[in-house]
C-alpha cells in the first residue's frame, strides 16, 4: 500500500514542527542551573552552604534580577514525605550580568535563611528567575540527612556576662562527637538552659581521641577546649559567651614538649608547652621546597 501526503499538509507538519523546536528551545535552553551542597549529612542546626551554577544558554546577555526588583534566586524544600518546608528565599542585594554563553557560581549560606533541626531526609532544589521571558528555570535536586547526636561529657552551665546580648541568661556549652565514614568531628552547642533552645552549632574540627580533650571556662566564662587532630597536632580553641569563635591556635607536640591547659588561682587559662605553627603557612612552604617541574621552565628552552 501507497501512502500519500498532501503538499499542505506536509507544509502544516513542517510549521508545527518548526514551531514546536523553537518552543522547546525558548523554555528550556534559556539557562541551566545546577544546585550542590557541601555535605551530603549534617548535624542539626549545623550551617548548610551550597554553590548554584547558572549557565546562560539564551544566546543574549542577561541581567540577573527578579520581577519588580525582587530576589532572582529562590530554594524550595522537601521532607522525606515530599512534604513542602517553609520557602528558603534570599534577597540579592545588587543584580548578576551574565553575558551569552557565561557561567557564574554563588554561594550561599542556606543556614542564615532557614534552619533545619528536626532529623530526617531533605531535597533542596533552586530556581533562577530569567527575565525575557518571565520563567524560573530550576536546578537538579540535592539531597541530604540531618542528625542529632548526643552530648560529649557534662555541659558546661554559665551565666551570660555583662557586655554580651541578654547579660545575665543561663546558658549551656556542650560539645559532641559527630564519627563520620572517614573521620570524627568535635562540635560545639551553645544552648538556652532554661528553653533548651539551640543558639548556634557548628564542627570545630577533626577529632582524635587517642587523647582525651581539655575543656575548663576561664574567668570570663569562655570555653576553652584543646584537642588532638591527628598523630602530634592539637587545635586550642576559645569560644566567647556569645557562641562565637573567639581565637583558634594549632599546636604541635614533641615526645618531651606535650602542650597542656593549666586553671590558675584567678581561673586564668594557661596554655603551656608544645610549638605553636601556622598549617597554612606550612602548606606553602611545602610547596615552595618541592621546586620547579619542566613544565615551569622559561619561555624559549
Amino acid at each position: 500500500m501507497m501512502l500519500y501526503f498532501s503538499p499542505r499538509r506536509s507544509w502544516i507538519a513542517a510549521l508545527v514542527a518548526a514551531f514546536a523546536l523553537l518552543g522547546g528551545s525558548s523554555l528550556f535552553a534559556q539557562f541551566q542551573v545546577a544546585l550542590q551542597l557541601d555535605k551530603h549529612i549534617y548535624v542539626s542546626q549545623e550551617p548548610m552552604t551550597c554553590v548554584v551554577t547558572v549557565t546562560n544558554r539564551s544566546g543574549t546577555d542577561v541581567v540577573l534580577g527578579g520581577p519588580d526588583g525582587r530576589r532572582w534566586l529562590s530554594f524550595a524544600m522537601v521532607d522525606s514525605k515530599g512534604i513542602s518546608m517553609s520557602p528558603l528565599d534570599l534577597t540579592l542585594e545588587d543584580p548578576i550580568v551574565l553575558t551569552a554563553g557565561s557561567t557564574t557560581s554563588k554561594k550561599v549560606v542556606l543556614s542564615e535563611t532557614h534552619s533545619v533541626e528536626d532529623p530526617g531526609s531533605y531535597g533542596i532544589t533552586a530556581s533562577v528567575y530569567h527575565p525575557a521571558s518571565g520563567d524560573y528555570y530550576q536546578s537538579n535536586r540535592a539531597r541530604f540527612g540531618v542528625i542529632d547526636i548526643k552530648p560529649y561529657g557534662q555541659p558546661l552551665v554559665f551565666g551570660v556576662p555583662s557586655g554580651y546580648p541578654q547579660a545575665g541568661r543561663v546558658r549551656r556549652y556542650v560539645l559532641m562527637v559527630n564519627r563520620d565514614i572517614n573521620d570524627t568531628y568535635m562540635y560545639f552547642r551553645l544552648m538556652d538552659d532554661s528553653t533548651n533552645t539551640k543558639i548556634t552549632t557548628y564542627p570545630l574540627g577533626v577529632l582524635s581521641m587517642v587523647r582525651e580533650p581539655q575543656i575548663t571556662l576561664d574567668r570570663n566564662n569562655r570555653l576553652n577546649i584543646m584537642f588532638l587532630t591527628n598523630r602530634t597536632t592539637y587545635v586550642y580553641v576559645v569560644i566567647n559567651p556569645d557562641g562565637k569563635l573567639r581565637s583558634v591556635q594549632y599546636i604541635r607536640e614533641s615526645p618531651e614538649n606535650r602542650p597542656q591547659l593549666y586553671l590558675t588561682a584567678s581561673n586564668d587559662v594557661l596554655l603551656k608547652g608544645g610549638t605553636p605553627y601556622d598549617p597554612t603557612a606550612e602548606a606553602q612552604e611545602q610547596k615552595k621546597a618541592k621546586g620547579h617541574s619542566i613544565g615551569d621552565r622559561p619561555p624559549g628552552l
